[in-house]
């Protein structure tokens, strides 16, 4: 009996609605499970179709396409598809942090009503940001922190494509991806080249460099005063300094003590640096 042949040629009657491109394709493991039920079972859900668009279902037309069974398609009849897309997919698909934080992103750039058709959805209440839903909002539906979905967004708008997809793919955490963005976007590509062994020592080179880079800014604050340090202070460690500064700069500006405060530290250190200590 010979075996079926893929049939990837099948025209491809409808495209993906955006929102269903919101959340990753299947990876190839998890297809191939998919193929074996429907060539064992046959096409269970309907694909769901929104604005002439694929809504829900596109691993299973792929499915379908790949063992030459018809799809069945149905129109999507709810007042919300963007939920309708995010709680189907959560349901049933197992991503990591990362993953959802991405997912996360891309929700948050949708602004509020974007999903409602003529007056179907029109009550629906969302919190919003200048530029789309919350983070907050976003963070909520998906189970993931702000800080997460802040990273994953700036992922997105710095990252080279191959690093956006190895981090929506889950191959690439977040917290690494995001500093990686800081190189050029050919870098990024040659290091994803690399290996994670590579990524991980540039993404740690990296966070030391920032974190030095945030404390030369934080000391250059101090010279905010009349009377300035023009050297650094040799003998006292940078740690110490900064953690000096950043208490420093907790004080109210009204307070009156805030400039005797400060006034007793440049102080301290001057002496310090006359005795050459």
């Amino acid at each position: 009996m010979s075996k079926t042949k893929p049939n990837m040629k099948t025209e491809i009657k409808y495209k993906n609605h955006e929102y269903a491109d919101i959340f990753p394709l299947m990876d190839d493991y998890t297809l191939k499970g998919l193929i074996e039920s429907i060539k064992k079972n046959g096409l269970r859900d309907d694909i769901l179709i929104y604005e002439n668009r694929i809504l829900d279902g596109r691993n299973r037309e792929k499915a379908c396409r790949l063992v030459n069974v018809t799809p069945r398609y149905s129109k999507y009849e709810g007042s919300d598809p963007l939920q309708f897309v995010v709680d189907h997919n959560l349901h049933r698909r197992h991503l990591n942090e990362s993953q959802r934080a991405m997912v996360g992103a891309k929700l948050a750039t949708y602004k509020n009503g974007t999903n409602q058709h003529e007056n179907v959805g029109r009550s629906i209440d969302r919190p919003t940001s200048t530029d789309g839903l919350s983070q907050e909002y976003a963070s909520k539906q998906l189970n993931i922190g702000v800080s997460s979905i802040f990273r994953a967004r700036k992922i997105t708008d710095n990252g080279a494509d191959e690093l956006i997809a190895a981090v929506k793919q889950g191959d690439l955490s977040v917290y690494m991806a995001h500093q990686l963005i800081a190189l050029p976007k050919d870098q990024q590509v040659e290091l994803l080249k690399l290996g994670n062994e590579a990524m991980r020592e540039k993404a740690k080179q990296l966070k030391l460099e920032a974190k030095e880079t945030r404390a030369m800014k934080s000391n250059s604050r101090i010279t905010e005063h009349p009377r300035r340090i023009t050297m650094a202070p040799q003998s006292i460690g940078k740690g110490i300094a900064a953690l000096a500064i950043s208490q420093l700069q907790r004080i109210n500006t009204k307070d009156t003590q805030r400039a005797e405060s400060l006034q007793s530290v440049i102080d301290y250190c001057t002496k310090r640096i006359s005795e050459g200590i």
